[in-house]
């Protein structure tokens, strides 16, 4: 295990870099592993077979997501871009998944960021995890270091260009 990170967008109907028929869902997380072999993810990132990452598609619901309110809350304490929070009580990764993780996608794929390196075996579950809406603002409340509102941090769903 390496990071995670979520993308999200300006307003619910956008924010997953994944679709499932064609839908898109307003938060994706990213669960970014390496190869250990290659000794970190620096090494890993630049090598065919470097990462196995997985994405969880979150849909809204009226109930607050457990697992994600100790993340929110240090990322409310956070006062400027740059700054750390300290995650208190963390939930196990294990939390972040949907409920019912036997069905899911796998593909051979790319970063979603620069450099965007074809060296991801991508797995997204077919069932989804729950987001609130009050979950959400709190995410589209963060600012960049500039003050601009950080929102639409998601690179559009790519054309398949052979993947298997």
């Amino acid at each position: 295990f390496a990071q995670m990170h979520f993308h999200w967008g300006s307003e619910s109907s956008l924010g997953s870099e994944h679709t499932i028929d064609g839908v898109r869902y307003p938060l994706e997380l990213h669960i970014i592993s390496y190869k250990s072999s290659y000794g970190g993810l620096a090494e890993a990132i630049s090598q065919p077979d470097g990462l196995a990452n997985i994405a969880v598609l979150f849909e809204i619901t009226t109930e607050s997501n457990a697992a994600l309110t100790p993340l929110l809350n240090a990322l409310m304490t956070i006062p400027d871009a740059g700054d750390y929070g300290e995650v208190k009580n963390p939930y196990p990764i294990r939390a972040f998944l949907p409920k019912d993780t036997r069905k899911f996608y796998r593909y051979e794929g790319s970063l979603t960021t620069p450099s965007c390196n074809e060296v991801v075996v991508w797995t997204i579950f077919d069932t989804t995890a729950k987001v609130s809406e009050n979950q959400l603002r709190i995410l589209r409340s963060m600012k960049t270091g500039t003050g601009v509102k950080l929102v639409n941090n998601f690179r559009p769903p790519q054309a398949l260009n052979n993947r298997k």
